[in-house]
């Protein structure tokens, strides 16, 4: 909401995924075909559109878009990242602001192919010392 001024003006240069999570299929398509520039396709970009605030068609037209320039299987393997991250959010904010797991979510993800076993980046394994 912060950005929605400058994205329906176009003033600056915006990251992908903060077009695809506005659901701007112009916007995508018009950056994922410059040739100008390469516009890489990351998980971030998967998570926006899980989070995107379009119809159910633009939603599936920036896949398309995405699948089509990312390749089916790089695409899928993004979209098990961006469960897995969706996933480690919503436990690590649950844990933060000490409220109850969203179940929803948890089951969304892991119905996404969410990875149950992932830990947080810099996490450090305590097996060894723990008692």
């Amino acid at each position: 909401d912060i950005l929605k001024p400058q994205l329906q003006s176009g003033v600056g240069r915006l990251p992908l995924w903060v077009w695809v999570q506005a659901g701007s299929v112009r916007a995508v398509e018009a950056l994922l075909r410059n040739s100008a520039h390469e516009e890489e396709i990351t998980a971030d970009v998967v998570v926006a559109l899980q989070r995107c605030r379009a119809d159910v068609d633009s939603q599936h037209q920036i896949a398309d878009l995405i699948r089509d320039r990312a390749g089916q299987d790089e695409f899928k393997s993004l979209e098990v990242a961006a469960m897995t991250r969706r996933l480690l959010l919503e436990l690590r904010q649950a844990l933060d602001e000490e409220r109850d797991i969203d179940a929803r979510i948890v089951r969304e993800a892991l119905a996404g192919g969410a990875d149950p076993d992932a830990r947080e980046e810099g996490e450090e394994e305590d097996e060894d010392g723990a008692e």
